[in-house]
């Protein structure tokens, strides 16, 4: 986790299981979690469940750059599944 404002390393997760990740966010006070405006994720699926259990107000932003790889990975397939079929 790193701090928004600042960008300063809060901590490292050891253990991304949404089980885990619960369980740790939970060490954190609720009126502390509800008052998080905005997290910044990445597209692991395994966040998005607890992210949004622990912090109900806030919006969940995937970072860019993580959407930009995924359109550059699947941007081959694309291409060769339509200069085949066109």
């Amino acid at each position: 986790m790193i701090d928004g404002r600042t960008s300063d390393l809060i901590e490292l997760f050891k253990n991304r299981t949404s089980t885990n990740i619960r369980k740790h966010l939970s060490n954190y006070a609720l009126t502390n979690r509800q008052r998080v405006e905005y997290i910044i994720t990445d597209m692991n699926a395994k966040y998005s469940t607890p992210l949004r259990q622990m912090f109900p107000n806030a919006k969940i932003i995937i970072y860019c750059c993580h959407i930009i790889q995924l359109a550059m990975k699947s941007y081959p397939t694309y291409m060769n599944h339509y200069s085949t079929d066109h």
